[in-house]
């Protein structure tokens, strides 16, 4: 399936991408912050800043949290130093963080002063996904980057379900908290139409309405409807759609 517009979120992209052009245009850094319960679309937000992060040449690295112990301390934040095509660090310093995951301390220095590095040739967008999840190194290596680094052109754009800034310990200034709301209807029966081909139906919108806005809900149950009326057989949506709502209150 060809990759789909995100839908119903103009406000909150140009309320992050005006923090990403201030960072290009002016050099200056920012912290983006953006809440919402799980399937509210945090992850396709920041996924589709990135992207366009990069065509206006301001560089971007993405990591994600889990809810799992990390693999290792600080996992989320080194990984996406070396994410993507233009990874932020080079080999050597990348190696030299790794060498310091046990010393919180020297591992901060160590990533602060790659970043100056980064940051001095252009713009950088970091972006943590499901900060819900972090561990305790990651949570200390961000929270003592964000100030230490705010001068430069550098953004950070955070995740979580949380819906307080308490993520970001003390740092309140260049702040800019979007929390993302329920999508109305109307951008539910357009998402519609671009998985479907077709506008819904009134059985595919009372789905719809009862996935509260809920887009990572409602897609669900649009995929399903698309993989059976491609196989020609009867869709199961009743029953997974049931099984998907009832892991919501669980």
């Amino acid at each position: 399936m060809q990759p789909q517009p995100l839908r119903g979120r103009s406000e909150p992209m140009e309320r992050a991408l005006s923090v990403v052009r201030a960072a290009r245009r002016h050099g200056s850094g920012g912290v983006v912050l953006v809440s919402g319960p799980a399937g509210i679309g945090k992850s396709a937000l920041l996924a589709e800043v990135c992207s366009q992060a990069g065509r206006i040449r301001v560089r971007p690295a993405l990591g994600t949290c889990d809810p799992i112990e990390q693999v290792s301390p600080g996992a989320p934040v080194i990984t996406a130093l070396r994410a993507g095509r233009e990874p932020l660090v080079t080999e050597e310093q990348y190696a030299g963080i790794v060498d310091a995951l046990h010393e919180p301390l020297l591992l901060v220095e160590r990533i602060a002063a790659a970043l100056e590095h980064t940051s001095g040739q252009g713009p950088v967008l970091i972006a943590i996904d499901d900060m819900q999840w972090a561990d305790r190194v990651s949570t200390f290596v961000i929270r003592t980057l964000l100030t230490r680094l705010l001068g430069l052109p550098l953004v950070w754009l955070l995740a979580t379900r949380d819906d307080d800034a308490a993520v970001l310990g003390s740092v309140h200034t260049c702040l800019e908290h979007i929390r993302l709301a329920p999508l109305p209807a109307s951008e539910l029966a357009t998402i519609a139409q671009d998985r479907l081909g077709h506008p819904p139906d009134e059985r595919t919108r009372g789905f719809l309405d009862a996935s509260a806005g809920n887009p990572l809900l409602a897609i669900d149950v649009l995929d399903n409807l698309a993989r059976a009326a491609a196989r020609g057989e009867p869709d199961t949506v009743p029953e997974e759609f049931g099984a998907a709502i009832a892991r919501r209150p669980a």
